[in-house]
């Protein structure tokens, strides 16, 4: 690794001063300051440029840690994005188990209000049926009619004699 100014750094990695900056405060490049006579300069450290390189004034180092900043970027989404599926199927099982234990609780509660229902027809039955029976046992027979004469007799109010 080489330790250039903020400027160099930005032409060699083919972005802007800012950038260069914005990188460096997000840690994804190291840089430090230098004393000078004028005050301090901000190195940023970079790839070393091969022989290579400075004739063609190409910068493929750049280019690579271009590449292996997005890819470690990439890498990161990726694992957020793992956790928020497992989140998802976490939820999603916590739904399903609501959803069951929601059903069972308004079957009980059916099967309660049927139970109810039926308790209440037989609680308001079985008071009639022993008041019936109660007044059977008591009622005395009817007598049984005497033979009055006739129909006609009866209806004109003569009693038979």
């Amino acid at each position: 690794m080489e330790s250039v100014p903020i400027k160099e750094a930005a032409e060699r990695l083919g972005v802007s001063a800012d950038t260069i900056k914005r990188r460096m405060k997000a840690g994804e490049l190291v840089g430090h300051q230098k004393p000078t006579a004028q005050g301090f300069v901000w190195l940023v450290e970079v790839p070393a440029r091969s022989e290579e390189e400075d004739r063609e004034g190409e910068a493929p180092a750049g280019a690579l840690l271009e590449l292996a900043i997005v890819r470690e970027r990439l890498a990161g989404l990726e694992r957020l994005l793992e956790e928020r599926a497992e989140r998802v199927a976490e939820l999603e099982e916590a739904l399903v188990a609501e959803r069951e234990a929601a059903t069972s609780e308004r079957e009980a509660s059916s099967q309660l209000r049927v139970l109810l229902q039926q308790a209440q027809t037989l609680a308001g039955a079985i008071p009639a049926t022993v008041g019936q029976e109660e007044a059977w046992l008591h009622t005395p027979p009817a007598a049984a009619p005497q033979a009055s004469g006739s129909f006609w007799d009866r209806l004109r109010g003569r009693s038979p004699t």
